[in-house]
């Protein structure tokens, strides 16, 4: 499923459940699961006439009582699937096409429907859903939103509560449980050293020079990379236990702790697919949950209130090359008198290119890399191979020596 003909307005109403307040990265929306896509904008839409984030909104204390705003951490994921999956893919694209050009077209994609897919030669079987929750993973890596109902209402009151760095305790993976904010997964996501989910530097500027904090990033990003990598493609089985050691080499706080068991019970799965769901489903899951949580982290690093990237031509082609990694507290630590990361988390303007005509704006964009990782999972890449990669496309720095002025790709000022 191609998409070659999509206009690159859009359309983003409002504010939602995980608004511009609490500071996220690019906007992820678990309000809205379904994508839709026209010849004049991106947008997004319930999948029931009736959306209890409207409601929950309010309930829940978010921002301006709205619950619509953009899926651009899903229309970015589902882009690279399609971009893997391909033209001849027997998809969404095949299944909703219009002969008659003379009707507005309009594609609705509700992705919590698609079936169960794989490409030819791979037999590796894959679930958009998941992917899409692994997507949303870094952001809600307890899976409060994973719900329906009032598990869905309660999971977004307390996603918004982790984002309140002054509390003592934050709501656990389970109903009843609590964590210390320095034990918290979630807190650390954002506050503490586990910034580089988002591809940001948990180091205060000051402490490292640009290039070293970027370095690091770097390298943080390619271990947890490497984990989830290993569990996307089923080396790593999701039943195996998830130790201390395991925690310790990737900096992650104690997961039994965040989920109230004890640490005999801690699985890979407990990572990345909420406990409630059968357990043949949570397995399945947790291969491409993995996975997404990958692709969250390209995405983020192309994120202007995350990075600055600039242009540089590389072998004949355009690439958009790191030269610096940001940290969250510095940018979000006042939201009232103008919160710098929010401001600069919109849909980006090679995202609505590729949107638009299919064009990759520059080469080493999340889509591309996106779809290279996904054939990658289903080969079975070697490490070494793909590590190569990531560090010459998605992660690429600035040629030494280019002493570039000109401002960071996408950034706005206030």
């Amino acid at each position: 499923m191609k998409y070659t003909k999509l206009t690159a307005a859009i359309s983003v109403a409002g504010a939602c459940a995980l608004s511009s307040s609490t500071g996220m990265a690019f906007e992820i929306n678990p309000c809205l699961r379904v994508l839709v896509y026209s010849s004049n904008y991106l947008d997004q839409a319930p999948i029931r006439a009736w959306n209890q984030c409207k409601k929950t909104d309010l309930v829940a204390g978010f921002a301006n009582g709205k619950y619509s705003k953009g899926t651009v951490h899903e229309h970015m994921t589902n882009f690279a699937i399609d971009e893997y999956r391909g033209a001849d893919f027997e998809g969404f694209l095949v299944r909703n096409k219009q002969t008659d050009d003379s009707k507005p077209r309009q594609l609705i994609f509700e992705y919590m429907k698609d079936p169960e897919w794989n490409k030819p030669p791979s037999s590796h079987p894959h679930k958009t859903l998941a992917i899409i929750y692994g997507s949303w993973w870094n952001d809600d890596p307890l899976m409060y939103t994973w719900g329906e109902s009032k598990d869905f209402r309660d999971g977004l009151w307390n996603l918004s509560g982790q984002f309140k760095p002054e509390s003592k305790k934050y709501a656990g993976g389970r109903e009843g449980c609590e964590v210390e904010g320095k034990n918290h997964l979630g807190w650390n996501s954002h506050y503490g050293n586990l910034q580089y989910l988002h591809f940001m530097s948990s180091q205060m500027p000051g402490d490292a020079s640009d290039e070293a904090q970027l370095e690091e990033t770097t390298r943080l990003a390619l271990a947890w990379i490497r984990f989830a990598y290993d569990v996307a493609t089923g080396d790593t089985p999701v039943d195996s236990p998830l130790t201390p050691q395991i925690e310790a080499s990737l900096g992650l706080p104690s997961i039994a702790l965040n989920q109230c068991v004890e640490q005999k019970n801690v699985k890979i799965r407990t990572l990345f697919a909420r406990s409630g769901v059968p357990l043949d489903e949570r397995n399945k899951r947790t291969h491409d949950v993995a996975l997404g949580s990958i692709f969250h982290i390209f995405q983020d690093s192309f994120s202007p209130a995350h990075t600055c990237r600039k242009e540089e031509v590389v072998e004949g082609s355009h690439y958009a090359v790191l030269t610096q990694a940001y940290n969250y507290r510095v940018q979000a630590k006042d939201k009232h008198g103008g919160d710098e990361h929010s401001f600069n988390d919109k849909y980006p303007g090679w995202l609505l290119t590729y949107a638009r005509n299919g064009d990759h704006v520059y080469s080493n964009d999340p889509i591309a890399v996106g779809a290279w990782m996904l054939s990658a999972v289903d080969a079975k890449t070697p490490w070494n191979t793909v590590e190569r990669h990531l560090r010459e496309t998605i992660f690429r720095k600035q040629s030494a020596g280019v002493n570039d002025q000109s401002p960071c790709i996408g950034k706005r000022a206030l």
